[in-house]
C-alpha cells in the first residue's frame, strides 16, 4: 500500500492549486483511506494508520487545493483486461 500513497502524494506535488484536476485510481482502498479525511465533518486521526506519514503529507496538499478553491475529483476506476 505504501507504493500507492507515494504515488498519490506526488501526484499532487507541483501542480496548480487553481486548476481542476481529475485523478483516476483502481486501487480502492487508497480512496477509502483517503475519504476519511477528506469528507466533509469527519474528525479522523492518522494514529495507527500505516504509512500515516506519506499520507499526511497527500491530505495536506489536498486541503492546500480545497482552500485555494480548486476543484478536485477522485475517482475509482476498474480496469479490464481482455
Amino acid at each position: 500500500m505504501k507504493f500507492f500513497f507515494f504515488f498519490f502524494f506526488l501526484f499532487f506535488l507541483g501542480l496548480s492549486l487553481t486548476k481542476p484536476i481529475l485523478y483516476l485510481c483502481e486501487n480502492q482502498a487508497l480512496l477509502k483511506t483517503v475519504k476519511t479525511w477528506v469528507s466533509e465533518g469527519r474528525k479522523a486521526t492518522l494514529a495507527g494508520v500505516p504509512d500515516a506519514d506519506i499520507l499526511r503529507e497527500a491530505i495536506e496538499e489536498l486541503q492546500k487545493r480545497t482552500t485555494a478553491g480548486a476543484a478536485t475529483f477522485l475517482v475509482k476506476v476498474t480496469v479490464t483486461w481482455p
